[in-house]
């Protein structure tokens, strides 16, 4: 159904995307929409720039250099014309907000995330069209848009959940055993001996293809895995299990490590 209208950083850009004049607020549009858990949507790509974020559930977001994992108010601005995927975890509404480009200027240049205040959820919530449809109030657009755009250029930077895919075809086996097995501790001289390369040669490759060092890479899928699960309502206990860690301390302890806070704090930023 819809509405028309720290380590988890490491390559990312530290840049806010520009936003547009109030003058062209008129062009921005807002969709929301409602997803069944592990629902998806087909790759696609649009002409605008857009904002994407959950206020339910999380989502995943497949891009063609690796993966996002979004919980709840963390919003990913997608440039314009990049294919991409969404996938939930849990029983997830997602709010979405479409900026055009204006010539020769692009309004997002990479990927970043941000924190998503009450505010902003609010009046993207307030400028979204309902299920049924109705008259656009434009003069409370006008109004309200500028709000939004003041409060979007201020946003808050944030950690999210971002696993780069590696192109090499050793590489590729060797994440492909650490994630049919996430509680899977053997070191890149083990996992070496099964993929035809030396455990140097492999080192070199992770920080080449990925810009991580193998046990980077390894702590970020697990990073990824445990939002997935927390989004679905696992324990910490649970999780820490799933990840093989001794017990959720030893967990949380690897959680606020990586990304500078406890998970529960994590989820619920938008409620502090």
């Amino acid at each position: 159904m819809k509405n028309n209208a720290s380590l988890a950083e490491a390559g990312l850009p530290a840049v806010r995307p520009s936003v547009p004049a109030a003058s062209a607020g008129e062009c921005v549009s807002f969709i929301s929409y409602r997803y069944a858990h592990l629902q998806s949507e087909v790759w696609h790509s649009h002409k605008t720039a857009q904002l994407t974020y959950a206020s339910r559930g999380s989502i995943k977001i497949h891009t063609a250099t690796g993966i996002w994992t979004l919980p709840p108010y963390r919003g990913l601005w997608i440039p314009s014309e990049l294919p991409h995927q969404i996938h939930a975890l849990g029983d997830a509404v997602t709010h979405n907000l479409y900026l055009p480009e204006n010539p020769g200027h692009k309004q997002v240049d990479d990927y970043c995330v941000i924190l998503i205040s009450k505010m902003v959820h609010y009046l993207i919530e307030a400028l979204t069209p309902p299920d049924e449809p109705e008259e656009i109030n434009y003069q409370r657009h006008r109004l309200m848009l500028p709000l939004l755009f003041h409060e979007l250029s201020a946003a808050a930077p944030a950690t999210a959940g971002f696993l780069p895919f590696p192109r090499e075809r050793r590489l590729c086996a060797v994440t492909r055993i650490l994630t049919a097995d996430l509680g899977n501790e053997d070191t890149l001289d083990q996992l070496s001996a099964g993929v035809g390369a030396t455990p140097r040669t492999l080192s070199r490759l992770f920080r080449h293809d990925t810009g991580l060092t193998f046990s980077q890479w390894r702590q970020q899928l697990k990073i990824m895995e445990s939002i997935s699960l927390m989004a679905q309502g696992r324990t910490i206990e649970e999780i820490a299990q799933r990840l093989g860690y001794f017990n959720g301390s030893a967990f949380i302890a690897m959680f606020r490590r990586t990304l500078g806070e406890t998970p529960q704090r994590y989820f619920n930023t938008f409620e502090e």
